[in-house]
């Protein structure tokens, strides 16, 4: 890894509709595109995630400085540099978060393989969208409520891992969220009464349900730290859903526990239009420490399914 520890690494975040991308340690992506299909044909869709991918590369390295990467391509006695900046990419590991829904281990090697083999990265690792959030708020330990086009999901991480077993996901069934490309933020802002009766129930049992499918030690951090996030957050009244789920919650959590809610865009560390897995994976890909994790290429090659389980459960 000394060839790219030089080289900021680049941040791909894959939402249930969406790609966002950008350089660890920026504080936003450059690079934001819609997975056309929607949500369901569009984070599912490993089709529409690599074209989302490569453009995104190439827009962010056609932009980029275009001295550093003719310098780059000089020092590497490479001839002809490939097309937009490519052998730039070739010098950058890639951090990859997944969905709030996780892709399963078949779309992970599909993408992973994508990622070594046309895009031509010289180091992955993947990392689970829960996680990346509670990094953002300097956790380790919370239960991520994830709202977006396609549903909730109810993530419990426990130090700085996703539960998998214990995860909760609804497709909340009846709301209908409105097009955030053709209105203006008032315009998409719902007002929290239209959709209480569907929303707050599912919410309140997906988190309930969650946390007390964890261990019984655990239950009151993630009680304690409930983080909600998630792009459909941009379609509600933020301050008072966090309320309303406060005090729903409350009333369902065992009395030896006390609830807290957080609204993880409430605060100055995430900017509208970025969410705090990216915030969480931008803080991760500049630590040194992290850096130990990256699956190489030899690796990658050596043994592509066990380095991947292994390396990014």
């Amino acid at each position: 890894m000394d060839a790219v520890d030089d080289v900021s690494a680049v941040i791909i975040e894959t939402t249930a509709d969406r790609v966002r991308i950008g350089y660890a340690g920026e504080s936003a992506p450059m690079y934001t595109a819609s997975l056309l299909g929607g949500a369901v044909a569009g984070a599912n869709s490993v089709d529409a995630v690599e074209r989302a991918w490569q453009q995104g590369i190439a827009t962010m390295f056609s932009t980029k400085d275009q001295s550093s990467a003719a310098e780059l391509s000089q020092e590497a006695n490479a001839g002809i540099p490939l097309a937009n900046g490519a052998t730039l990419a070739e010098r950058t590991p890639l951090l990859l978060v997944e969905p709030a829904r996780p892709w399963n281990a078949s779309t992970r090697q599909k993408l992973v393989s994508f990622a070594f083999q046309t895009l031509r990265v010289p180091a992955v690792y993947v990392l689970r969208s829960a996680v990346a959030t509670t990094f953002a708020w300097a956790r380790t330990t919370a239960l991520v409520l994830h709202l977006d086009v396609d549903g909730a999901v109810a993530a419990p991480v426990v130090d700085g891992y996703l539960l998998l077993r214990c995860m909760r996901q609804d497709p909340l069934l009846g709301l209908h969220w409105p097009d955030r490309n053709t209105l203006n933020d008032e315009e998409m802002k719902k007002p929290l009464k239209q959709v209480e009766a569907i929303l707050f129930p599912c919410l309140t049992r997906l988190v309930f349900d969650a946390i007390m499918a964890v261990d019984v030690d655990m239950r009151r951090e993630l009680f304690y730290n409930v983080l909600v996030t998630g792009d459909a957050l941009c379609y509600l009244e933020e301050s008072a859903l966090v309320m309303r789920l406060h005090e729903s919650l409350a009333e369902v959590c065992p009395h030896v526990f006390r609830s807290r809610v957080v609204n993880t865009s409430s605060e100055k560390l995430v900017h509208p239009g970025v969410s705090a897995a990216w915030i969480g994976a931008s803080l991760c890909g500049t630590l040194g420490v992290f850096h130990q994790l990256w699956i190489s290429r030899a690796e990658w090659e050596a043994s592509p399914t066990s380095i991947l389980e292994k390396r990014c459960p």
